[in-house]
């Protein structure tokens, strides 16, 4: 794990491997402690150490706490240069720690004292965890307006690989906005220039994204031959999100191409599988998706069975109010035979307040 993250760090931090390998290599307080103590020269490689396990999952927190630490041990000028990247990893360790409280906490300080930093890298960096946390939020419009400064800042600066990841980062949120044909581009052009070697993971979550693109753009054939080819990369690099993600966009693209019954069938076996992984929001949505597929074959019994399910699933994963009345209304609906269409914009209405 820890040569994958050091294999990232930039040319001119080579040199801190030996002790950033040591600092990996401890536990719990003594890993805050040897990021508070350590040379200074080493510092800023601790905090771009702690960025990228963060960015893995890998003890986010304690992770984020190094930085914080590394940083406030370095002296002038580069201590107060490194505090607001530093406050931004911590911000985004407690963003992949499930508290987005706590990280909107760390990047309103780092906002604070974004004029102390003078590296455009770092200054983008900060601006590209921002996004992540505020995409989280579901405040789409500000995450991408977040990319874009980030971006802004590290024009002319030769870093193609960081470029990349911002041109991904820029596709997934224009996926939320459902820009698929902007998503496309920005997706594509971002997997053209990472490197096959550091950024598995990234390109795999990118292809994927690409994959749900074409099929909201009606290209299932296109869909279905990208999933496909993403299989090895899938088993190597899938978390068991991602991989209930993609059984489900497998599902939704069989639909699409007509074969109703197999897609019902799959979208049962992936609604199972996501209650046992413990994902029960993702199986309610998938369950509803489910009962679209079953309106359109006119199995009406069997539609409003998945209704109810998807009902009590939804309901006991705390779903807004406004998704699980609109359910109620596809109930009714499917209650009074209303026109298949109806039924089907219902469907439509009740993902849209479960997707905001």
């Amino acid at each position: 794990m820890s040569e994958q993250v050091f294999n990232r760090l930039d040319s001119e931090e080579l040199a801190a491997h030996e002790q950033a390998a040591r600092l990996a290599g401890l536990e719990g307080e003594a890993r805050v402690d040897a990021a508070r103590t350590q040379a200074g020269c080493q510092r800023r490689s601790f905090v771009q150490l702690a960025m990228s396990f963060c960015r893995q999952g890998d003890e986010p927190l304690l992770w984020g706490r190094v930085a914080i630490a590394a940083a406030e041990a370095s002296p002038p000028p580069s201590g107060p240069e490194l505090l607001p990247l530093a406050w931004a990893t911590l911000g985004n360790a407690h963003r992949i720690a499930g508290d987005l409280r706590a990280a909107g906490r760390c990047f309103f300080i780092a906002r604070d004292l974004l004029e102390d930093v003078a590296d455009p890298l770092d200054l983008a960096r900060i601006y590209s965890l921002e996004a992540s946390w505020v995409r989280e939020t579901r405040d789409f419009g500000s995450a991408i307006s977040l990319v874009e400064k980030a971006m802004k800042a590290v024009e002319g600066v030769a870093n193609e690989k960081f470029l990349a990841r911002l041109e991904v980062q820029a596709g997934l949120v224009m996926v939320d906005l459902g820009d698929h044909g902007s998503a496309t581009e920005s997706l594509a052009a971002g997997l053209l220039k990472l490197d096959h070697q550091g950024s598995p993971s990234l390109r795999l979550i990118a292809a994927h994204n690409l994959a749900f693109c074409a099929f909201k753009q009606g290209r299932f054939d296109a869909a279905m031959r990208l999933v496909h080819s993403l299989r090895r990369d899938y088993c190597d690099y899938g978390n068991p999100k991602l991989l209930l993600l993609r059984d489900w966009l497998v599902a939704r693209i069989t639909a699409g191409r007509g074969h109703l019954e197999e897609a019902a069938t799959l979208l049962r076996s992936i609604c199972s599988e996501c209650q046992e992984q413990g994902f029960p929001y993702l199986a309610g949505l998938i369950e509803l998706d489910r009962a679209g597929v079953l309106i359109d074959l006119s199995q009406l019994d069997r539609a409003l069975e998945s209704a109810a399910t998807a009902s009590y699933v939804l309901d006991a994963a705390g779903a807004s109010q406004k998704a699980l009345a609109a359910i109620i209304l596809l109930q009714k609906g499917i209650i009074k035979k209303s026109a298949p269409e109806r039924l089907k914009e219902l469907v439509i209405i009740a993902k849209r307040h479960l997707e905001s």
